[in-house]
């Protein structure tokens, strides 16, 4: 990946803020690639295949946050009370919207993580990379 890096992510100060600025650089292209639909029906093969596969992914990752949601709050925010005398914590108390807010929020974390460690992949940098002039504005590239 460091042969593909900008001059503004090559300059950047360690490896952890070079991987921040390009997993920024690949999730702005992400939000850019969605409204150009159209380009990953008629363009290159290899570059549809690669935004294509971002795409079913994140439409797999939002059904298992979804299932991981209904599961979650099924298994651990709904009382069992026949089984148990005492619980760890007491839902009866807790209403319905903070039940299904916390079990929510560790769906979106789960998500969030997964999606974050799959988009940090050469061939898909490789794309931002090439099309980064079209949606970043603040980029300017080198003309020789």
């Amino acid at each position: 990946m460091t042969r593909l890096d900008p001059e503004d992510i090559r300059n950047a100060a360690g490896d952890r803020e070079r991987e921040a600025k390009r997993k920024r650089m690949i999730k702005s292209f992400l939000w850019w690639a969605t409204g150009e639909k159209q380009r990953w029906n008629s363009q290159n093969n290899d570059e549809r295949i690669i935004v294509k596969r971002q795409f079913a992914y994140a439409r797999m990752l939002s059904l298992f946050g979804l299932f991981t949601n209904f599961a979650l709050y099924n298994c651990f925010f709904t009382g069992i009370y026949n089984f148990r005398q005492t619980e760890l914590l007491d839902m009866r108390r807790l209403p319905f919207i903070g039940k299904f807010a916390l079990s929510s929020l560790a769906a979106y974390y789960m998500c969030s993580k997964l999606w974050d460690n799959n988009i940090y992949e050469s061939e898909l940098y490789e794309v931002a990379v090439k099309y980064r002039d079209r949606y970043d504005k603040a980029f300017m590239p080198l003309i020789n």
